[in-house]
């Protein structure tokens, strides 16, 4: 189909006696390839029992690793997450030897039977003993699993933020 543009127009173009030089087209460019995550963070926690600061939970196994390395450690995720009817709300902190993260979060139900949520937040990361903060953007899926124990399970996907200007 593109073949046959491009001599459309060249052939349009010769006859009405200019020149014309060919540009490649933004349709044939190759997709933008999706953002790599710096760090991906999959976990298991049990939640305490529900409190008016919501439901506190602690996992019970976590790892993290980069995305681009098979080097994975061992964490620990912390949090406390407030439900709504469709959505809800929360904080988490991952602690491991690679970095620490501490994130706000807001959860989107991924439909109105489900207990699986969509999460979005933004927080900062620690990274070795002399705490510099970097702003972090943190997406994934998480699962809530009401019976016979609450817990929460999920993976997260953690991407640098550009540093602000100024």
């Amino acid at each position: 189909m593109m073949t046959v543009r491009q001599s459309v127009s060249v052939a349009l173009a010769i006859i009405g006696g200019s020149v014309i030089v060919g540009l490649p087209s933004v349709a044939g460019a190759a997709p933008k390839p999706p953002p790599v995550p710096q760090y991906i963070v999959q976990f298991s926690a049990i939640a305490l029992p529900p409190s008016t600061g919501g439901l506190a939970f602690h996992s019970t196994s976590c790892a993290i690793g980069p995305a681009t390395d098979p080097i994975v450690v061992q964490c620990q995720e912390t949090g406390t997450v407030r439900f709504t009817a469709s959505d809800g709300a929360g904080t988490a902190m991952v602690t491991s030897a690679l970095s620490t993260i501490d994130w706000k979060f807001t959860l989107l139900r991924t439909s109105v039977a489900s207990t699986v949520y969509r999460m979005v937040g933004k927080g900062t990361e620690s990274v070795g003993t002399t705490p510099v903060l970097r702003r972090v953007k943190v997406t994934g899926m998480i699962t809530v699993l009401p019976t016979p124990d609450p817990t929460i399970q999920g993976t997260e996907d953690v991407f640098p933020l550009p540093i602000p200007v100024g």
